[in-house]
């Protein structure tokens, strides 16, 4: 399937898509057919985006004095996803950082994590594993005995965007309307 129609017919989704600027958030709104973002136009310190049964808020990394507000947004989500460019090798000691300052927080700690190295599709890119190397994430998430994955693709050609979905629904909490967080595969 489309990676637009993954999360069709699902209800009580609601994920946390963070980047920094030029990451690939706004085109990976696009693919999920939540927003109606023109090319170029740039998401805000937090957004919120809507479709049926999904609710997606995306957030800047480089505003990060946000991050008690952010850790409140997190008590109610199914999952996170953080978005890396993959060809900018300057930025990733910015994403170590605020990573490193996002996981100091249980409400992160709390939720599935997904590293998508986006803009696998460029000649300059770093792989998954340079990447995850590079931000230390398998070291990170030991030490905060997180649940996560990192997955390559492109949200300009769209390959590696109905992994990163399925990852998200297979993984996720579902939230149900009673308050009472399952995991997805026991609902």
């Amino acid at each position: 399937p489309k990676p637009s129609t993954v999360l069709l017919g699902r209800t009580n989704w609601k994920i946390l898509i963070a980047g920094l600027p030029g990451s690939g958030k706004s085109t990976f709104l696009q693919l999920l057919s939540v927003a109606d973002i023109r090319q170029g136009e740039v998401i805000g310190v937090e957004d919120l985006y809507t479709t049926t049964g999904v609710e997606i808020h995306a957030v800047d990394l480089a505003a990060l004095d946000h991050v008690e507000h952010w850790c409140s947004l997190c008590r109610e989500k199914t999952a996170w996803v953080l978005l890396v460019d993959s060809s900018d090798q300057d930025s990733l000691s910015l994403v170590k950082e605020r990573l490193s300052t996002l996981l100091e927080h249980q409400e992160f700690t709390a939720l599935p994590l997904v590293l998508l190295a986006n803009k696998q599709d460029l000649p300059s890119a770093l792989s998954v594993e340079e990447i995850t190397d590079l931000l230390e994430l398998p070291e990170k998430m030991e030490q905060v005995n997180q649940q996560w994955n990192a997955l390559g693709g492109s949200t300009h050609t769209g390959d590696g965007m109905e992994e990163t979905f399925n990852w998200v629904l297979e993984h996720g909490r579902l939230i149900r309307n009673t308050g009472i967080m399952k995991s997805a595969a026991s609902a």
